[in-house]
């Protein structure tokens, strides 16, 4: 058996994970959709369309790509859907991020 190919895939596969998670929470225009749900702790797609004056679809795809890092969740009851933060995961992606800085 061969486990080495097996290692590989799975390493490959978290760094993908983690330089994807990177490059959505640190592109620029994904930046309002973050400072709106960092200040108002919840929203809907109605309130970020509103608050970033961006068009439904793509903020759909902007929302499908931070919802993929897992900071951002969509929630849902009864009655509607909105998005929300992780904020442990985010905390524990920030120190991440501030280590590998460090390290450059």
């Amino acid at each position: 058996m061969n486990t080495r190919n097996t290692i590989t895939a799975v390493q490959e596969t978290a760094v993908g994970k983690a330089l994807f998670t990177f490059e959505a929470l640190s592109d620029p225009c994904n930046a309002p959709i973050l400072d709106f749900l960092l200040e108002h702790r919840q929203a809907t797609i109605l309130d970020l369309t509103i608050a970033t004056a961006t068009d439904a679809e793509t903020l759909e795809m902007q929302m499908d790509a931070l919802c993929q890092t897992k900071v951002v969740q969509l929630r849902s009851d009864l009655y509607k859907n909105w998005y929300q933060i992780d904020y442990q995961l985010l905390q524990k992606v920030s120190a991440i991020a501030t280590q590998l800085v460090r390290r450059k």
